[in-house]
């Protein structure tokens, strides 16, 4: 809640607040609740960007929403991009394949 109070009061794009690995799960799924689109590519893109990082501060992938998953599998635009991804429980990758 702090880090979205963060970003709505930034005074400018400099000042926007750095997303981490251990919420950017929360806040893609905060920001899609709260209807704040901009916010939600961002945090998708960080998230394509920052998967391993991601799935290595076993965060609950499970929680995000179908339609914005299909968002974020969209981002993985190479199979091998998909295979590179450290996940031995299979978390995400067989529904990112899917």
């Amino acid at each position: 809640f702090q880090w979205l109070m963060s970003f709505v009061n930034r005074q400018s794009a400099e000042t926007m607040p750095e997303l981490e690995p251990r919420f950017a799960i929360s806040i893609l799924i905060s920001s899609e609740f709260l209807k704040m689109d901009k916010l939600v590519a961002q945090s998708l893109d960080y998230i394509h960007d920052h998967i391993n990082e991601i799935m290595a501060s076993n965060c609950n992938i499970s929680c995000i929403p179908e339609a914005i998953f299909r968002q974020l599998a969209k981002r993985f635009d190479d199979p091998w991009e998909i295979e590179q991804i450290q996940d031995r429980k299979n978390k995400i990758r067989g529904k990112l394949f899917e």
